[in-house]
């Protein structure tokens, strides 16, 4: 054998272990929330290399291994049939994305239609969780309601945060009026888990791809790489489902499509305020801020929470149709490069 062969044989080696590795890690964290996000990114841009480089039946064999971890750890801790729905889930929203998203980088697809087929286990995980959506809104007067006991135990125990709430809500009813507001915001959050879990794992798989994307290099590999992220842009057929939130959030009475609109809206607008980044991204970069003046607009954009999620979502709606950028010679070769 070649030097070149053995080579090539401890890279493709190197590559499955570690990979099963990051896929074993992300099953073993699987149900702390925060790290297993991180290490579902790790997971699937294991699972794009090893499918690209080795194929989809090695990405199998690597995947085995975390979803064991996962089974074992969830059914150790929380009992069997959790054990079994974790599995699932680490499945759908995992392994899956990541073979098919492999499949389509070893087909020489487009980063964007990479995304979208890692996208389709995660859409059918969405579609799982509506079903369960109409149960769990019903439960919520039983949610509140332990939640409320809980809050005003507290309240009756705390003197300092009795004395707080009355110079909030003055003296009359402070408590009662700060219990409703529990009510409201745990209400809206249930009503919007199912967007924002899409939103999440949209998040993860992108960038899993961009990582993907920079380790494969390593392995001479050809992963679809996304545009910069200052030349992105909302497609203008990301309006016909805003369009469909907005109408469904407005004009519909019935809970169940009355928050489905919200769900929706919440998907988009998170599309369009990444693309009002973007944009804003461009100005800075064309206008060379300092990198500190940067980080310090980003900072207030966060703190402005949902305002500034608001703005940067009209920015980036408007740019889907008015294309605020002009590129210039060297943005636009790294547009036809991507």
């Amino acid at each position: 054998m070649s030097v070149e062969n053995k080579l090539a044989t401890f890279d493709e080696s190197r590559l499955f272990l570690w990979g099963g590795a990051a896929v074993g890690g992300s099953g073993l964290l699987w149900i702390i929330p925060g790290l297993n996000a991180v290490f579902s990114v790790a997971a699937i841009a294991a699972l794009i290399l090893i499918v690209s480089r080795l194929g989809y039946m090695r990405a199998i064999w690597a995947a085995l291994g975390g979803l064991i971890l996962v089974m074992g750890t969830s059914s150790l801790f929380m009992g069997g049939s959790i054990g079994a729905i974790n599995a699932g889930v680490f499945a759908v929203a995992v392994i899956a994305p990541g073979i098919m998203m492999g499949v389509a980088s070893r087909g020489l697809a487009s980063a964007i239609k990479t995304i979208w087929f890692g996208a389709i286990p995660i859409l059918i995980l969405f579609a799982l969780i509506l079903t369960f959506y109409s149960s769990l809104v019903q439960s919520i007067p039983s949610i509140t309601s332990k939640i409320n006991t809980i809050a005003s135990v507290s309240i009756d125990q705390n003197q300092m945060l009795k004395k707080m709430l009355a110079d909030q809500y003055g003296e009359d009813g402070a408590k009662d009026k700060f219990i409703a507001e529990i009510d409201k915001s745990v209400t809206f959050f249930i009503k919007i888990i199912p967007g924002t879990v899409l939103v999440g794992f949209l998040t993860i798989i992108v960038i899993s791809l961009v990582l993907a994307g920079r380790i494969g290099t390593r392995y001479g590999l050809m992963i679809p790489r996304l545009k910069p992220f200052y030349l992105w842009q909302a497609s203008d057929w990301w309006l016909l489902p805003t369009a469909l939130g907005l109408a469904l959030s407005i004009f519909v009475t019935n809970d169940f499509w009355h928050f489905l609109g919200i769900n929706i809206l919440v998907v988009t607008g998170n599309v369009y305020a990444l693309a009002g980044l973007a944009v804003m991204e461009a100005f800075m970069k064309r206008l060379m801020f300092p990198i500190p003046l940067r980080i310090a607009l980003y900072i207030v954009l966060f703190f402005l929470n949902f305002i500034g999620l608001v703005f940067l979502a009209i920015i980036g709606l408007a740019d889907s149709r008015f294309s605020f950028r002009r590129q210039t010679p060297e943005e636009k070769e790294d547009s036809q490069d991507n």
